[in-house]
């Protein structure tokens, strides 16, 4: 954004980044969570160690539950305000794939995300990231 001379850009708030359609304001760290854009919520887990806890880095994660062999609950610190966000995977391997649990529904608060092997098995995988946008 060009200023002209003389003018002064005022501090984004809330209602501001949820709309993202605002030029004339600057945006504090504070306030950039609310962009639609921005992920509410990640992580970075090793999913091979009995205990995740809050995995190697993350953001609005609560921690991880290991629900068993290839299984596994992303418990978000901050809810979101439906079930309607969208969650997006990494793993390392080629060999595995994850993707959020069919058998059970996401619910505000968490994901059940699955891994699975090239013959559909559930495996651990020791490299798994997980990103969440939505509103909150």
């Amino acid at each position: 954004m060009r200023l002209n001379i003389g003018s002064i850009p005022t501090e984004a708030v809330k209602a501001d980044m949820e709309s993202a359609s605002s030029t004339g304001v600057f945006v504090t760290p504070a306030v950039a969570k609310y962009h639609p854009g921005v992920s509410k919520a990640w992580i970075n887990f090793d999913g091979t160690s009995g205990s995740i806890g809050t995995g190697r880095a993350s953001y609005n994660m609560d921690s991880v539950t290991d629900n068993g062999v290839g299984d596994w609950t992303v418990n978000y610190t901050t809810d979101f305000s439906s079930t309607n966000y969208c969650v997006t995977f990494g793993v390392r391997s080629l060999a595995v794939n994850c993707k959020m649990d069919p058998s059970n529904a996401p619910t505000a608060g968490a994901t059940r995300i699955i891994a699975f092997n090239s013959v559909f098995q559930l495996t651990d995988s020791d490299y798994i990231c997980v990103a969440v946008h939505g509103d909150q």
